[in-house]
């Protein structure tokens, strides 16, 4: 929805667009830190659902893919 949106703003006032990954760690291997560390500082308090490391509840956080290792995988 959010990408629709941007892209019709860009088409009609004429900008150009570039498909963007967000990168929170480095490897997939690093993947089950990064949830550890959001649950330890709460990052998901808002939730108001239990979280653990193997359901961690992170809205839009259920893949390993956002990281630096991905990439460049995808970039080769």
């Amino acid at each position: 929805m959010t990408q629709q949106a941007v892209n019709k703003y860009c088409k009609i006032n004429n900008f150009p667009t570039q498909n963007v990954q967000s990168i929170f760690y480095n490897t997939k291997k690093d993947f089950s830190a990064y949830l550890a560390y959001k649950l330890i500082c709460g990052r998901n308090s808002f939730s108001g659902r239990d979280s653990s490391l193997s359901k961690p509840n992170f809205d839009h956080l259920g893949s390993d893919e956002f990281c630096w290792q991905s990439f460049t995988e995808k970039r080769v």
